[in-house]
């Protein structure tokens, strides 16, 4: 599968929805297992330890995402700055010949280096 520089897969998505999600899910999974007596007050304070250890990995699982993008975004800011650069000092050099106003048997031959368009 070729995919375009700036282009994201799409596994990645569902990747970040579902480390969204499971957390959701556990809770939803908890609340509705309830009716199971868990013994102990113990027990909520493990479940929210492990709730918050999953909010904790992906907070950090998206941190590592907006520190590559922000790499690439970088990466291709320095290469639009490299092209920009050597496209204004490229020459862009135009030949010809004007008849002289001397008469028509005179020829000037005009060299000239022409400013790139803005744009």
């Amino acid at each position: 599968m070729i995919l375009n520089k700036d282009e994201k897969p799409l596994w990645m998505y569902w990747v970040i929805l579902t480390m969204f999600m499971s957390p959701t899910l556990f809770i939803i999974g908890v609340a509705v297992g309830s009716k199971a007596n868990i013994p102990s007050e113990s027990a909520w304070i493990v479940i929210s330890a492990i709730i918050s250890a999953v909010a904790t990995g992906v907070i950090a699982f998206l941190t590592i995402i907006l520190a590559v993008e922000t790499w690439r975004l970088r990466r291709n800011q320095d290469e639009q700055i490299d092209s920009n650069r050597k496209e204004a000092i490229r020459p862009h050099v135009e030949i010809f010949l004007e008849s002289s106003i001397v008469g028509f048997q005179f020829m000037i031959f005009r060299v000239e280096n022409i400013p790139p368009m803005a744009g």
